[in-house]
């Protein structure tokens, strides 16, 4: 007889509440949590997706082992744990802690204990060596915060807000909602019309007419990479016109008049240029946003994924400031609990550029940036000649051969590699050049909490699931697996808690010699913050914390420090975005962006037997008066060349897209430097020229192709 039991998705940063129904161990349907305070019953197609992982065909049940002939064998668990162990052993003993590295993906966050030992085992060894996904899509918000400072009561809620501006972001598919905006990423469609049908305005910003843009009050229909430009030209406006908010201003910023100077150029006829939106719309946005009571921009990937991502974030960033669009005295704080408390008082956390000091790169003048170096260095770092060069690496969680880009340098890298260890419950492209691919236990298999993510909550709510499929038998949870390479690397693992970031406090040494329970971290991480552990376990789904709501306090006496609108690089910045040259390559005409497929995220699902009826390879977009002028057809297997590189993708006429813009997803297709026809978009870039300034994010939108049969 079927049980329906209470879990949540760990799909994405919206972890939807979820009722599973399990008949002899297999999940039969999966439904929306109705009685969830945050999804209310909401579920997507890739949350269904994700529960039917479960049923994958091509799970792994045991440890592998890679042969001579590149083949891998069943080996048993142990095994494999004693041959990482002692060559991890080794390697410290002779090349030292630099000589071992970590990268972890977005996989990591959606489970609760995982992500924290393993940022634990790599502090334990004492290597600096920390790469995950969040270099390849977002960093651009850590060198924000870092250049500018940030104002700490951070963004308002939704119904606080008169006005929404979503730049490059299409929360209604994405989900990608608050902490990126205010709109909160489950059923974001649903909540944008709550706050417009009580008079909230929305403005959309993209080079797309996506499913948010729908319901905009205001659409601008971007030129894609050129984001920076259109939001110079609104700040112009709102300082010329006198909208910026003066009080706040005087209170909490610095090098306004710098800025003003630095956007002077962005004038209306030439932003309209260069960004192909009507001078009378960037205008109208500028004053929809800066004359709303309340007002508040976020960015989305889109633009991070961009040439000039880290000043698209700054001039974002700036435009809120300029319009205080924060939570402000007197607004209602409710997340106030965990790990992620929101603070209650007016005041500014400092610039603080991180990467400027401390351990750097060996192959760039880069330290660290929110205690992670960039991903796309990683190859850099692995081919470097020097003795401390990085030996091994243990993914876990990701696919960077997949995500970085660059991809034919990224695979002569992992393939010069002393050792690489791929933990993961199947086959990934980085695991099949792995040397042991260790599987572990899917998230309906394992007792759960939602640590990492626990502040994109606009409430004090906290998800817990208990196992409700009993796993494989040998398969360990990934956070054992680095408990166990601790125990036999001789080195004790020192467990502490922290979000996806720096980790904080003292934290607790582990048993070394007696495997601790999953229980017994869990019932630590909340004694750590004063819930019971055991009230949690009686509520499966989760419960909401007896914190009481807080109230915003005004700013005591000045203290002195500002958010720093315009800081010497970033008018730098400023200015070669004015200099660069606005004319389109006739050898690569068209402007290649990333978007996502509503089954898919990135390069999970796209193999399950569900979206491949419907997808056999990587859709191409592409507006249909492009596709007559190319004397194409819809349907047809098409060549994508950059100045990089060649990849293939089925040909969809899409509409949506502004003429002269194509779009794909990411992270579909070969990684095989001789494969003729893969799908893959990072193999279109360089990941030496291709790269941001600071954080060396890889460019994934605005990428010059041409396109042919």
């Amino acid at each position: 007889m079927a049980e329906t039991h209470k879990t949540f998705c760990r799909h994405c940063m919206s972890i939807c509440g979820m009722n599973i129904e399990v008949e002899d161990n297999k999940v039969i349907r999966v439904r929306g949590d109705k009685e969830h305070p945050v999804s209310q019953g909401y579920s997507c197609a890739m949350g269904q997706h994700s529960m039917c992982v479960q049923e994958d065909s091509r799970r792994l049940h045991a440890a592998q082992q890679r042969q001579a002939d590149g083949s891998f064998q069943d080996v048993a668990l142990d095994y494999a744990l004693d041959q990482v162990g002692d060559k991890l052993r080794q390697l410290l003993e002779q090349h030292g802690p630099r000589s071992i590295a970590l990268y972890y993906g977005t996989g990591t966050a959606y489970s609760g204990l995982a992500y924290n030992v393993a940022k634990s085992w790599l502090r334990s060894i004492g290597s600096p060596e920390h790469y995950t996904s969040m270099t390849l899509d977002q960093s651009s918000m850590f060198v924000c915060r870092d250049r500018m400072g940030a104002f700490k009561t951070g963004r308002p809620y939704l119904e606080q807000l008169d006005t929404i501006m979503l730049i490059g972001n299409n929360v209604a598919i994405s989900h990608q909602g608050w902490a990126r905006s205010s709109v909160p990423g489950s059923n974001a469609r649903k909540s944008i019309a709550a706050a417009r049908e009580r008079g909230a305005k929305l403005i959309v910003v993209d080079p797309r007419y996506t499913e948010t843009a729908e319901k905009a009050d205001l659409f601008l229909q971007v030129k894609p990479g050129t984001d920076s430009v259109l939001l110079a030209a609104m700040i112009r406006v709102i300082l010329k016109q006198g909208w910026y908010d003066r009080a706040f201003c005087d209170r909490f910023v610095t090098s306004l008049d710098q800025l003003e100077q630095a956007v002077e150029p962005f004038s209306l006829p030439y932003s309209s240029r260069r960004t192909g939106v009507d001078a009378d719309k960037i205008f109208a946005a500028a004053e929809m946003f800066a004359t709303a009571k309340r007002a508040n921009a976020g960015l989305g990937t889109g633009p991070c994924f961009a040439p000039n991502s880290n000043l698209a974030e700054h001039l974002t960033e700036a435009l809120n400031a300029l319009c205080g669009g924060y939570k402000r005295a007197g607004d209602v704080v409710r997340t106030t609990g965990l790990y992620n408390s929101g603070q209650t008082v007016e005041g500014v956390y400092p610039p603080n550029r991180t990467w400027e000091r401390g351990v750097k790169l060996r192959t760039a003048d880069i330290g660290l940036l929110n205690s992670e170096f960039p991903s796309s260095r990683l190859p850099h770092e692995i081919l470097h000649e020097g003795e401390d060069r990085i030996r091994a690496l243990i993914v876990f969680g990701g696919n960077p051969l997949t995500a970085i880009g660059g991809t034919d340098k990224t695979y002569e890298a992992f393939k010069n590699l002393e050792l690489l260890v791929s933990v993961d419950p199947r086959t990934s492209p980085t695991g099949e050049l792995a040397d042991y691919i260790i599987p572990t236990k899917l998230p309906l298999e394992r007792e759960d909490m939602n640590l990492a993510l626990e502040g994109v909550r606009p409430i004090n709510w906290v998800d817990y699931s208990y196992p409700v499929i009993e796993p494989p038998e040998g398969i360990l949870e990934d956070w054992e697996v680095f408990w166990e390479l601790s125990r036999r690397m001789g080195v004790q693992l020192n467990f502490r808690l922290g979000s996806w970031g720096a980790q904080r406090g003292e934290g607790i040494d582990l048993d070394m010699e007696t495997r601790p329970q999953t229980s017994d971290l869990y019932r630590y991480a909340c004694d750590s913050v004063g819930i019971s552990y055991d009230e949690l376990r009686r509520n499966p789904g989760g419960m909401i914390m007896d914190r009481p709501e807080s109230v915003v306090q005004a700013a005591p006496e000045d203290d002195g420090v500002r958010l720093d609108l315009c800081p010497d690089d970033v008018a730098e910045e400023i200015a070669e975005v004015f200099s660069e040259a606005a004319d389109v390559d006739s050898n690569y005409p068209y402007l290649l962006i990333s978007r996502r497929v509503q089954r898919v995220m990135n390069a999970m699902y796209h193999n399950l037997d569900q979206v491949q009826e419907k997808y056999d390879m990587a859709p191409l977009y592409m507006h249909p008066a492009d596709i007559g002028v190319e004397q194409l057809q819809t349907g047809e297997v098409v060549s994508i060349a950059s100045p990089e590189g060649k990849i293939v993708g089925r040909l969809t006429a899409d509409e949506t897209l502004q003429r002269g813009v194509v779009a794909m997803p990411m992270g579909w297709g070969s990684t095989d430097p001789d494969a003729p026809d893969s799908t893959l978009t990072s193999r279109l870039i360089s990941i030496d020229t291709d790269v941001e300034a600071i954080n060396f994010m890889p460019r994934q939108t605005a990428i010059p192709v041409a396109i042919s049969a």
